[in-house]
């Protein structure tokens, strides 16, 4: 039986359209990879949160891969460590970091913040190499929870599979971006 309260976002079912594609850069070269711990820092500032409670399926069952959520309270958004962007997608809601180390990383500020026109303003661009902590995108947050059923935002490792690694979450309450270890990602050698 379907649940009779009323979601946050409802009655925009029908407005939905498919994403925009990112645009991607080339196939990643994993010569890089470094066995041990790699630390990521947070991207944003604000209140880390579980991934099970972020209210998407793919993130919260790690469709995607696996991590934290970020509630922000403030809309800068920083590289988490260095690399290279490997995509973003056409509104700036979204993209993708292949880290010195190997690991691939997607940040996704906000959920069902695909449609979010006007919201973010990128400072990146595909192909970009980036240092820990330089800024990627800005989001306007008060605009971002207009528009999207939530400002959570997934930090995720999209890659663990692939290099026989796990995360740990090393964060609990308030991080600073781009200053606060979030994730430590175990590498097997």
């Amino acid at each position: 039986m379907a649940d009779p309260r009323p979601r946050a976002g409802a009655g925009r079912e029908e407005e939905r359209r498919p994403a925009p594609e990112p645009e991607l850069a080339p196939a990643p070269d994993h010569g890089d990879r470094r066995p041990g711990p790699l630390l990521i820092l947070a991207p944003l500032t604000g209140t880390v949160v579980p991934l099970d409670r972020v209210p998407d399926p793919v993130f919260a069952q790690r469709m995607v891969g696996d991590g934290a959520a970020i509630e922000p309270s403030d809309g800068r958004v920083v590289a988490p460590a260095a690399g290279t962007i490997t995509a973003l997608f056409p509104t700036g809601h979204a993209l993708g970091l292949r880290t010195d180390d190997g690991l691939e990383l997607l940040i996704h500020v906000g959920i069902d913040s695909a449609h979010a026109g006007g919201v973010f303003t990128r400072r990146v661009a595909v192909g970009d190499r980036v240092a820990a902590g330089q800024p990627l995108l800005e989001a306007d947050l008060a605009r971002l929870a207009a528009a999207a059923r939530s400002c959570l935002s997934p930090v995720l490792v999209t890659n663990l599979g692939e290099l026989g690694a796990r995360v740990e979450v090393v964060a609990s309450g308030g991080v600073q971006a781009g200053r606060d270890p979030l994730l430590r990602v175990l590498v097997q050698g």
